[in-house]
């Protein structure tokens, strides 16, 4: 079995977890169990290809604000201007993270499809779901780094190391349990 298979399989048993704990404590809804089912593939794809060649393509991106569009209809069309308005400043916040990032370093430290990805994600939980997806990828990815240091793996401060993956599971966790805040 392919490595992106295995990945595949361990990331959709611990999306199936998340929910499933998810639920547990706020009981099963049929429309958001549905419309996790339009997310949860998105989001496997995205990380699987994140973590082999380090791009988010925009097709997958796009894909993930559709369905939030889509998602969020259902709840009238004064959510779905909202939750527009929360995909542009999550890409906005992202986008103004790489800049300055680029300004002090002169190197790219962050790629634009984290920031799609980000925006996408705000069309998926609104604004007051934003902070979560990013406090949640940010403590996921420092695991992650401590993880692989502990491991003795040699990680550096250009050390290539996508963090698609872990929006991918901070956006899951906000969209299952609900924002943190």
């Amino acid at each position: 079995m392919p490595r992106t298979s295995h990945t595949a399989t361990a990331l959709s048993l611990l999306y199936a977890v998340i929910y499933a704990l998810a639920a547990t404590f706020h009981g099963w809804e049929l429309r958001h169990a549905l419309a996790s089912l339009t997310l949860a593939p998105v989001l496997i794809a995205l990380t699987t290809i994140d973590i082999a060649t380090f791009r988010l393509p925009d097709p997958l991106t796009l894909l993930l604000l559709v369905l939030g569009v889509a998602v969020t209809a259902f709840n009238g069309s004064e959510a779905v201007l909202w939750n527009l308005i929360a995909a542009a400043i999550g890409f906005l916040s992202l986008v103004a993270v790489a800049a300055l990032y680029w300004r002090i370093r002169g190197r790219a430290g962050l790629g634009l499809g984290d920031a799609k990805l980000y925006g996408a994600a705000g069309m998926w939980v609104g604004l007051e779901g934003l902070a979560s997806v990013l406090l949640l990828a940010c403590l996921s990815a420092l695991v992650a780094i401590a993880t692989a240091l502990l491991n003795e793996r040699r990680i550096t401060t250009t050390t290539p190391f996508p963090f698609g993956p872990f929006l991918c599971l901070g956006l899951w966790a906000t969209w299952s349990f609900g924002p943190l805040f």
